[in-house]
């Protein structure tokens, strides 16, 4: 019964950190962005074209069905 005692405290104080943490250390919480918005896209492989984007929302619509 202590072990399950001792376990609730330490997870109690556990989560009170992890709040009040996420809350001061947050980009959100301060107004700014997560991410640079002008960032440009930079990736190993190309963008999907759009006529490739609605193929694929296609496929996934008929594999609903």
């Amino acid at each position: 019964m202590i072990t399950i005692v001792v376990f609730l405290i330490w997870t109690a104080a556990f989560l009170v950190f992890y709040w009040f943490y996420g809350r001061t250390h947050s980009k959100l919480q301060a107004g700014r962005p997560a991410v640079d918005a002008e960032a440009p896209y930079t990736s190993n492989f190309a963008q999907p074209s759009k006529s490739e984007i609605r193929e694929a929302a296609a496929r996934r619509r008929a594999g609903r069905k």
